[in-house]
C-alpha cells in the first residue's frame, strides 16, 4: 500500500522534472535557446503556484492552523521563488518514503485513509529512531543473556522454595473443587480423601519442580522478548497513524 495520495505524487513528479530542467538549464545555457530559458521559468512558476495551491487548500480546511504549519513548515521555503529554496518540496518526497518504509516492515493492517496524510514531523521520527534503535539493541543483550540462563534449576529452587505452600495450596483446591473432595466427604472415607489430595499434591509439585518446567519458562520469556521487537516495529507506523487522527480531530 502506497502512503499519501496521487496529487501528492503528481506534486512530486512537478518538482522533481522541475528541478531536472533547471539543472540542465544551469549546466548547458550556453547551448540552449533562449526560448528554453523562458520555458524553464515559466514552468517552475507553475510548479510554485500548484505547490502553493495546494498548500494553501490544505491550511484552510484546518482548525489547528499552528499544528498544521509546524508539520508542513518546510513547504513555505520550497516556494520562494530561488531554485535553491524548490529542494525543500522534496522533503515531502521524503515522508512519503519513511512512511512506506514504515509499512512495509510492519505487520500492523492498515487502512488507506490512515496514512492518505502525512502528519508527522522529522524531528520526531529521529528522536523515535535512535530510541528504538537503542532499545532494540538492548533487547538483543537482554535476550543473549536469557537464552544463557539454566532455568530448570532457577525453576527448581523457586518451586522448592514455595513447595510446602504449594502442597497446602494445592490439596485445598482439590478438597474443595475436585472428586477428591467428595469422596473425603462420604462416610468412613476422609481418610483417603486426604491420602489421594495428598498424593495428588505431590505429583503436581514433582511436576512443576521438573526440567520440563524450566524448559517453558524459557520459551515463554523468549516469546516475550520476541513479542517486543515486533512490537517495536508496530509502534513505528501507530505513531504515524496516531499522529493523522489527532490531526483529524483538531480539522
Amino acid at each position: 500500500m502506497l502512503p499519501g495520495t496521487k496529487r501528492d505524487y503528481f506534486l512530486i513528479f512537478l518538482v522533481l522534472l522541475d528541478i531536472f530542467l533547471i539543472l540542465i538549464h544551469n549546466s548547458y545555457e550556453i547551448f540552449l535557446p533562449e526560448k528554453f530559458s523562458q520555458w524553464i521559468f515559466i514552468f517552475d512558476l507553475i510548479v510554485i503556484v500548484l505547490w502553493g495551491l495546494n498548500f494553501l487548500i490544505r491550511f484552510s480546511v484546518k482548525k489547528n492552523k499552528l499544528q498544521f504549519l509546524s508539520l508542513h513548515w518546510y513547504e513555505l521555503p520550497g516556494l520562494i521563488p530561488i531554485v535553491f529554496f524548490r529542494t525543500f518540496l522534496l522533503l515531502h518526497a521524503a515522508k512519503l518514503i519513511i512512511a512506506y518504509y514504515k509499512i512495509a516492515r510492519s505487520t500492523y493492517e492498515v487502512k488507506k485513509e490512515d496514512v492518505r496524510e502525512l502528519n508527522f514531523r522529522f524531528r520526531d521520527v529521529i528522536i523515535d529512531a535512535v530510541a528504538d534503535a537503542v532499545f532494540l539493541q538492548s533487547l538483543t543483550r537482554v535476550e543473549e543473556v536469557m537464552k544463557k540462563l539454566n532455568y530448570p534449576e532457577i525453576a527448581h529452587r523457586s518451586f522448592q522454595s514455595h513447595h510446602d505452600e504449594l502442597i497446602i495450596a494445592v490439596n485445598n483446591s482439590l478438597q474443595t473443587k475436585s472428586l477428591v473432595g467428595e469422596i473425603s466427604s462420604l462416610p468412613f472415607m476422609s481418610g483417603l480423601g486426604g491420602k489421594l489430595g495428598d498424593d495428588v499434591s505431590g505429583v503436581i509439585a514433582e511436576v512443576l519442580e521438573h526440567r520440563v518446567m524450566g524448559d517453558v519458562m524459557k520459551e515463554i520469556i523468549i516469546e516475550i522478548l520476541r513479542n517486543m521487537r515486533e512490537r517495536v516495529w508496530r509502534l513505528d507506523l501507530e505513531r504515524i497513524i496516531e499522529a493523522k487522527k489527532n490531526d483529524g480531530e483538531s480539522s
